[in-house]
């Protein structure tokens, strides 16, 4: 049970990180960034 719940738990916080990292990756397409700058969107 513990290891469920802890597993939730990171999986949660993993599932944040992500959403932090995509809105940032968004900020810069909006800011008007070349693609050449950009090889994460590649």
């Amino acid at each position: 049970m513990l290891m469920t719940e802890e597993g939730l738990a990171t999986g949660k916080h993993l599932q944040d990180e992500l959403e932090k990292a995509s809105n940032m990756l968004h900020v810069k397409e909006i800011s008007g960034a070349p693609e050449e700058e950009s090889p994460t969107l590649r």
